[in-house]
């Protein structure tokens, strides 16, 4: 089934023990964050009875150190900007903010002290500290606590805080599907609607077969309704647009790696594999390269080899092996691939990373292969954004300056729960109201609908594929795989 709404995986690999002590925690936490005290219930009756008007909260957790600093950034001020045209009011309500980090700092020496890797300040103490800055959790290297853009321990202190605040009405983020693996099951149990702008992984949000745990979604939510809203297609859409590009290109066999530490990786690999011969491509199975191994000798055998690929797609995230391994498939494979990255692979630092290894004229020649995935789209192509008056002509009053799609989605998600509880104005318990509006109701907001399926998922099969121009992504086309080239639900 369809609803319509207003307007608009997998954990970090931590030891199944730390991991299970984080989500019993979590979630008991969670339990009890989600009882208004008792002493709340008459102030909000009077308050109901009298007209007075009363405080909300939206929390949002993002990464605000590492590679998606600057999209945190952005989803940032989409939010405070959505904020300050309501002039920070909803109907009868006076809403605040609250902007949490989801990701640690890394402890590394520098002149013989510590200094927290990304956050600009220096922390004098042992294998951990704490910082005065947004993102207060830092963690050491090696516990496996902590990728390179969130923290499990950050993301399940963020979650419990929201929780414990009986007027919190939504929970924008996480950016990252690991993250709101935890994240969910807290807020979920607490009753407080989630929207997030990322966080790919389906299982979230519905069971795939061969992709997904066969637990899942079910595990993140221990109470009906579901309260995740996805902004972004899942990663069943990537997957298919990735092979939609290889496959207008003429590539008939195709191969897949993953790199780096993305949590959404191995699902999407998978669903890789299996959606190749939904476009008549044949995939060819190729274990990753053994430890050890140079990528030319690596890229050398498999040119050698019979029924070699032709095109390829990197799973996960950029990093220097990725870079190595994309420069030898474009000038080993014959004829040069086209090698297609996820979102993950989205940013001036995978074309960095290849200019930096080899002469201008190779490097002009490798990224002129290239491509990568990305749910932002344009801003101009969602609904209602280019009207007078509309999110563009607001952004550039306020800051002078185009906005991103990023911007847009920290603004749309603010205004679609501006939107519920301007509602609520005229019925009952804020929270429970918002949740009800923003993932029951199928009543059209008066300024633009989103469409999304019963499991959360936004209603959309549109996804952006970028080119590199002046070692850059930039916008090269919007990819709608049909139905017949997605895979089926095991819903």
């Amino acid at each position: 089934m369809v609803r319509q709404g207003n307007l608009l995986r997998r954990a970090v690999r931590v030891g199944p023990a730390r991991l299970a002590a984080l989500a019993v925690c979590a979630v008991g936490i969670a339990a009890c964050g989600s009882q208004a005290p008792s002493s709340t219930t008459a102030p909000r009756a009077a308050a109901r009875a009298t007209g007075a008007r009363q405080t909300v909260w939206i929390y949002s957790s993002l990464p605000l150190l590492g590679p998606e600093r600057s999209t945190s950034e952005q989803i940032e001020r989409g939010i405070r900007l959505a904020l300050s045209l309501a002039s920070h009011r909803a109907g009868r309500f006076d809403v605040r903010y609250r902007a949490l980090c989801d990701s640690a700092g890394v402890l590394k020496q520098a002149h013989g002290r510590p200094v927290v890797a990304g956050n600009g300040a220096s922390r004098r103490g042992g294998n951990t500290a704490t910082s005065s800055g947004p993102c207060p959790v830092v963690e050491p290297r090696g516990t496996g606590a902590a990728t390179d853009t969130w923290s499990a321990l950050a993301t399940v202190q963020n979650a419990e805080q929201a929780a414990r605040n009986p007027r919190t009405v939504a929970y924008i983020g996480d950016l990252n599907s690991g993250a709101t693996e935890l994240s969910l099951p807290i807020l979920n149990q607490a009753g407080i609607v989630q929207l997030t702008p990322g966080s790919g992984y389906p299982g979230l949000t519905d069971g795939y077969k061969g992709i997904t745990l066969s637990t899942e979604p079910g595990r993140y939510y221990p109470q009906s309704p579901r309260t995740l809203l996805r902004l972004i297609p899942n990663d069943i859409v990537q997957a298919s647009a990735a092979l939609d590009v290889l496959h207008e290109s003429g590539c008939q066999r195709v191969a897949a790696w993953e790199f780096g530490s993305a949590a959404e990786g191995p699902a999407l690999l998978k669903a890789v594999t299996e959606t190749a011969s939904r476009y008549g491509m044949v995939y060819v199975h190729t274990p990753p390269p053994a430890p050890g191994t140079k990528p030319y000798n690596f890229v050398r055998s498999l040119q050698q080899q019979p029924g070699a690929p032709r095109c390829a797609v990197l799973v996960g995230r950029d990093n220097a092996a990725a870079d190595l391994f994309t420069i030898e498939l474009r000038l080993q494979l014959v004829p040069s691939p086209i090698v297609v990255g996820t979102s993950g692979f989205c940013n001036a630092g995978w074309a960095r990373g290849i200019s930096a290894r080899v002469t201008k004229a190779i490097a002009r020649n490798v990224l002129a292969g290239l491509y990568c995935t990305t749910p932002a789209l344009p801003v101009s192509s969602y609904p209602g954004t280019r009207d007078r008056g509309g999110f563009i002509a607001r952004y550039r009053h306020a800051f002078h300056r185009a906005p991103t799609t990023y911007d847009y989605y920290g603004y749309a998600a603010t205004e679609l729960v501006l939107e519920a509880l301007r509602e609520t104005d005229r019925r009952g318990d804020s929270r429970r109201e918002v949740t009800r509006s923003l993932v029951q109701d199928t009543a059209p907001n008066v300024l633009s609908t989103f469409t999304f399926l019963d499991t959360g998922d936004v209603f959309s099969n549109a996804y952006g594929v970028d080119s590199f121009v002046g070692g850059r992504p930039v916008w090269h086309r919007t990819v709608v795989p049909t139905v017949a080239h997605l895979l089926p639900s095991a819903g």
